[in-house]
């Protein structure tokens, strides 16, 4: 639906593992076309081939849970909905930034990064020279493939920092700018991925509001998410509706991919 010039998706219109979706991502769009066709090639070969494709679904989370206190309840209701999306197990790595973090992101399709626990552009383009970097095998197994989706969670407001009330936000140490900054870095590290040399590497900033404590409390009627490009919308988001619309950047819509997106709402999640 179209509301206001936003995108207002009901809730029988998002996180629903049934839906008809191209690949289930979870990685870049060029990983999972390379990964469908890899599949396809062997399943006319030997039908039984097919399982030696199947790689652990894996995502990294970066969180510092003392800088982000809305992040917990909206990485419980990812994890539930990640594990009903797909047929196999997915793992869920939390690490703070400050933590021994594995070279080479150990293995995730997709990291998923909170803004707000970075210090600025610096750590994270530090944190991504890490868990980017491709790791020597071992044991005779195979080289091993760090991310390729970085979904950065972001904060509403830092394209407006002359507004109210994002300006007041932004009035103490330039925290609006910081996260900026960030959003900036990793569009600029996709951007300057050498062809033939590295592997694609897509990115989604998703700009949220203040975190309900639940979502009957986020903004909305209780059963819609508005979604608009850039930095547009104002209110909150319950953890259910941002869950959601972080499955469906990793999971669904490809079209999420090298883009930035801000959302408000609501969606219960009974």
């Amino acid at each position: 639906d179209d509301m206001g010039g936003a995108v207002v998706v009901s809730g029988d219109g998002i996180g629903d593992s049934t839906t008809d979706a191209p690949s289930k991502l979870l990685g870049s769009v060029d990983a999972a076309r390379r990964r469908g066709q890899l599949v396809n090639e062997e399943s006319e070969l030997d039908e039984l081939a097919v399982v030696n494709t199947v790689v652990e679904n894996r995502v990294l989370v970066v969180v510092d849970d003392k800088k982000d206190k809305g992040a917990a309840p909206i990485l419980n209701r990812l994890t539930s909905l990640l594990d009903d999306a797909f047929d196999s197990n997915i793992s869920v790595d939390t690490y703070s930034p400050a933590s021994n973090i594995p070279i080479g992101g150990k293995n995730a399709q997709t990291a998923i990064i909170f803004a707000s626990s970075l210090n600025d552009r610096s750590s994270l383009e530090s944190l991504l020279g890490r868990i980017l970097k491709r790791t020597a095998p071992v044991g005779g197994g195979s080289v091993g493939m760090p991310p390729s989706h970085v979904l950065i969670v972001s904060s509403l407001g830092t394209e407006r920092t002359n507004k109210m009330p994002y300006s007041m936000q932004n009035l103490f140490g330039g925290k609006l700018d910081k996260l900026c900054e960030i959003e900036r870095g990793i569009a600029a590290i996709s951007k300057s991925r050498i062809v033939g040399k590295q592997n694609p590497l897509d990115y989604t900033v998703v700009k949220f509001g203040d975190v309900a404590s639940d979502d009957s409390k986020g903004d909305g009627d209780g059963d819609t998410i508005a979604i608009q490009p850039g930095d547009v919308l104002d209110g909150e988001i319950g953890p259910n509706a941002a869950a959601n619309v972080l499955l469906q950047a990793m999971a669904y819509q490809p079209y999420a991919r090298n883009a930035t997106l801000c959302t408000t709402g609501s969606l219960p999640s009974d």
